[in-house]
């Protein structure tokens, strides 16, 4: 297992799942700032990739307080979502921002992160479909 990085397999096609992850950052108090098709973009250089979109999205009310904490959460945020095909599988994968919030010396209990982190599951558990 990669450190900092936790996923989720989907019960569903990419597509749908894609659309579940977009649907849930829309509903939220969130900014999708960017959605990046990486198989499309191997595509130009005519190689073949899975299935793979990057979401980067997130809140200055869960961000700024983070980096005014620690201005190198910078690197870490905005938040990102990945869905990819792998094996046979749709899988979500996501930065566990408690490991990251740690990492930069912040106390993983205070608020905001714990938020965060309950959001960035639920996200990630509606656009699986419910699985883990």
């Amino acid at each position: 297992m990669t450190p900092y990085l936790l996923s989720k397999t989907s019960t569903s096609s990419f597509e749908d799942t894609k659309a579940r992850l977009r649907a849930g950052i829309e509903k939220r108090p969130l900014k999708l700032f960017a959605e990046i098709d990486h198989a499309q973009g191997a595509a130009s250089i005519d190689i073949e990739l899975a299935p793979s979109t990057l979401f980067i999205f997130g809140n200055p009310k869960g961000g700024a307080p983070l980096m005014k904490r620690n201005p190198k959460m910078g690197i870490a945020l905005p938040l990102k979502m990945h869905i990819y095909e792998a094996n046979g599988e749709v899988v979500i994968s996501y930065q566990d921002i408690l490991a990251l919030g740690e990492a930069y010396g912040l106390d993983k209990t205070q608020q905001p992160l714990p938020n965060i982190a309950a959001m960035l599951d639920g996200l990630a558990s509606e656009a699986a479909g419910g699985a883990n």
